[in-house]
């Protein structure tokens, strides 16, 4: 099977975008319990997202939304990451 190139890269932004948004609920004081309450979901499940980068993309951007931040600003800045850091 060939693996579609852009799979990787893709990956790579989410990962990347799961960090910034970790250092956005930082900064924000929020702890995953509190941000875990205001989407609905347990706080295990905030975990997961956090460190593996994989959520819907509707989550995401509620996580966003609950910390103050823009969600396309957080993909912005994962992009520049990735990119800054040779990822595919």
């Amino acid at each position: 099977m060939i693996e579609n190139s852009n799979n990787g890269r893709a990956v790579t932004i989410a990962k990347k975008a799961a960090d910034c948004l970790r250092g956005e609920c930082t900064a924000a004081r929020m702890s995953q319990e509190k941000l875990a309450d205001i989407v609905g979901v347990q706080r295990g499940t905030v975990n997961q997202w956090i460190n593996t980068g994989q959520m819907k993309l509707e989550k995401f951007i509620e996580v966003a939304m609950a910390v103050g931040a823009e969600p396309h600003e957080i993909i912005r800045r994962a992009e520049a990451l990735a990119d800054r850091e040779g990822g595919q």
